[in-house]
């Protein structure tokens, strides 16, 4: 008899999880039948760009006049300036100065520029930055005529450009993601969980579990080659040793950030919730 009631109740447990592969598309679904012990999520890499070696000063003698800029990097590259960096400003294919670091009036790293050209000359000015840090180089969207004697930016108020990036994976977005196991399991979310975001069957951005004041977050930054890629959310609980892929799609919002609230029911559905518990806007954990 015991045996029976024991057979009985193993029955509804796999029953329970046979249920979560039958959700609906806003729900998560078993994407395995657990056992996992690590998913082996890889996030890809963006082939590094290597550092200009032809981002020279043009000849002093050639151009007369000149045009002055403090430059600000955007919030995205600030983080990541470094010594190594390179920063000059171009008119077509000519080099036609490059940039110097020094510290604004509000203590951050901005760059300095003289632009070289002829007094009559009106063509525009594009600006084009290395980023030693991330391999990275990236020009600006934002066209600046060339005007003899202007000035663009001061210390006090560098200008702010408009820019992107030249990798393959040129576009993000950022995930705040939390789960709540307790309506299904008393298996907690722990340490060893994670969270990746896929376009197809490539990883595109994977965060581990952080614990902020007692509840854990997956805080995620996912890349996208195309500005018309969408992303697919999957999880991995280490407790239950199972994959759920969640069924929506997210469309990429360059630059934007989505918050995602889910939690298992009873039944093992992960569904959505209204909003993610003692959640605090801290900068994502980007693997």
């Amino acid at each position: 008899m015991k045996l029976i009631m024991k057979a009985k109740y193993l029955f509804s447990g796999l029953a329970a999880l046979l249920l979560a592969a039958g959700c609906t598309e806003e729900d998560w679904t078993v994407g395995f039948n657990g056992g996992i012990e690590d998913p082996q999520w890889a996030k890809v890499a963006a082939v590094p760009a290597t550092a200009p070696t032809d981002w020279v000063k043009p000849d002093m003698n050639i151009y007369s006049a000149s045009m002055t800029a403090v430059v600000r990097m955007s919030d995205y590259i600030q983080p990541s300036i470094g010594a190594n960096d390179q920063f000059a400003a171009f008119i077509g294919t000519e080099c036609r100065g490059v940039g110097q670091q020094i510290t604004s009036a509000a203590g951050e790293t901005v760059y300095l520029i003289q632009v070289k050209g002829d007094p009559s000359e009106t063509d525009a000015v594009t600006f084009r930055y290395y980023c030693d840090a991330t391999k990275e180089l990236f020009y600006t969207t934002d066209e600046v005529a060339f005007e003899s004697d202007a000035q663009l930016g001061n210390v006090e108020t560098p200008q702010v450009l408009a820019w992107k990036s030249e990798s393959d994976l040129p576009y993000y977005m950022d995930f705040d993601v939390t789960m709540d196991l307790s309506a299904f399991t008393l298996e907690p979310v722990t340490a060893n969980d994670q969270v990746a975001a896929f376009v197809g069957d490539e990883c595109r951005g994977l965060a581990m579990a952080t614990d902020e004041e007692g509840n854990y977050v997956f805080r995620l930054r996912a890349w996208a080659r195309a500005e018309n890629e969408q992303f697919a959310l999957k999880y991995f609980s280490a407790a239950l040793k199972n994959v759920y892929v969640y069924g929506t799609q997210y469309p990429l919002e360059h630059a934007g950030k989505e918050t995602v609230a889910m939690g298992l029911d009873r039944r093992g559905n992960v569904v959505a919730l209204e909003k993610p518990v003692n959640v605090v806007d801290n900068k994502q954990n980007e693997d």
